[in-house]
């Protein structure tokens, strides 16, 4: 049943409109969808349906976790020829003085242990520096390798 009134428009004229007392917008059933549900879903009670979707998640987490592994890894060996590379660049303007070199390394090991933690000693900074003279190009290297993979290439290098 329609009911009508009477209201203004923006010109100040009458205007007839409709209002359906049948149904208001919050019990409306969606247009092709005559028997729609709105109880709560159903929970799953066939274990192993649930222990499927659980293998299925954590697949997700465990593939999701070895990418971000991977990728910091990556970022990491590229950090190391980079300090590499700054070391060895400084290095070249000093004149390569073996005072110096052993001086700049025992000072920024020192400071970046301070700083950063474990993985920057005397022994791990140096390794950063032959990393660089190793593998002089940068786009060379490979995210299939970690550092303690080019770390045993470079002793496969020295010993070779």
């Amino acid at each position: 049943m329609e009911k009508r009134r009477k209201r203004k428009d923006s010109d100040g004229e009458n205007v007839e409109a409709y209002k359906h007392e049948t149904e208001t917008r919050k019990n409306a059933v969606p247009v092709g969808l005559s028997s729609y549900d709105t109880s709560r879903p159903k929970p799953i009670e066939d274990k192993e349906k649930v222990e499927s979707i659980y293998r299925r998640v954590r697949e997700i987490i465990e593939s999701a976790r070895s990418s971000a592994y991977r990728a910091v890894n990556f970022a990491m060996v590229q950090a190391y020829w980079h300090i590499g590379r700054v070391i060895v660049e400084e290095e070249q303007r000093g004149k390569a003085k073996a005072e110096y070199g052993e001086y700049l390394l025992k000072n920024l090991s020192q400071r970046l242990t301070k700083d950063f933690g474990k993985g920057f000693d005397y022994s791990n900074v140096k390794n950063m520096r032959q990393f660089y003279m190793a593998f002089p190009i940068g786009d060379a290297l490979r995210s299939q390798l970690n550092w303690t993979h080019y770390r045993l290439l470079m002793r496969v290098e020295r010993n070779g």
